[in-house]
């Protein structure tokens, strides 16, 4: 299936530093103009029967395309940074990870409503880890189901993984996350979805003398993430 973004809202701090990102505004400066050339591209999910995404494509050139907005002025070291952040932020990687809970995950049986099941993901990327999502069938009918979902995240503390730069360390973040769905009663498919995800917790950068760390860093990490979508038959 395609899909293509209608807006991004991001805010992203560091180093007593924020940026605010918002397509539906006029900034230009640097990370506005890229995040802005993103909207009403198309990007495909293929899905598995059950609701797992399978792959997504079209990732690697909508980064690219977004980079071009990085205006010919800005210095060398800036446009490495713009490139970076939103590499991290959607890479394919990343994209699995914002959208591991698009579709309702359905179970390998029937169900009636009110009952429930649970199902555990692997996170991909720095985060390791999994998801893990207790679901619920709320309501039915010849119209349609709503469904419901609660997500506990937790990513492998102890793996040692490349931070970046060559520095290694460990990701140590947990996090939690709602979903309702409304779903067609003709196919099985959602019409409308409401989502919010929160993780919280540290990237650990490991003493490296060779690269002048005597010890141990801890930047902490707080991401939230909220999706809504409807979908078109």
């Amino acid at each position: 299936m395609e899909a293509r973004y209608k807006k991004i809202f991001l805010t992203a701090s560091s180093q007593d530093i924020t940026n605010t990102i918002n397509t539906d505004g006029n900034a230009q400066d640097a990370l506005n103009l890229v995040f802005r050339r993103m909207i009403d591209k198309p990007f495909r999910f293929t899905i598995q029967q059950n609701g797992t995404i399978q792959d997504i494509e079209g990732i690697d050139s909508l980064i690219a395309f977004a980079i071009g907005a990085i205006p010919a002025n800005t210095s060398k070291a800036e446009r490495q940074a713009i490139i970076n952040f939103v590499q991290e932020q959607f890479n394919a990687d990343a994209f699995h990870n914002q959208f591991i809970n698009l579709f309702p995950r359905y179970p390998d049986h029937a169900v009636q409503v009110g009952d429930g099941w649970t199902d555990i993901v692997q996170l991909f990327g720095r985060l390791g880890g999994s998801l893990t999502t207790a679901w619920k069938f709320d309501y039915g009918d010849k119209y349609g189901l709503k469904v419901s979902a609660q997500g506990n995240m937790i990513s492998n503390k102890m793996a040692v993984i490349d931070l970046g730069g060559g520095i290694k360390g460990n990701v140590d973040i947990q996090g939690n996350s709602q979903s309702s769905y409304l779903i067609s009663a003709e196919n099985g498919w959602p019409t409308r979805s409401v989502q919010h995800t929160e993780i919280n917790g540290a990237y650990i950068y490991r003493a490296a003398y060779n690269k002048k760390m005597k010890q141990d860093i801890q930047i902490p990490v707080r991401y939230v993430h909220d999706l809504q979508y409807e979908l078109l038959h």
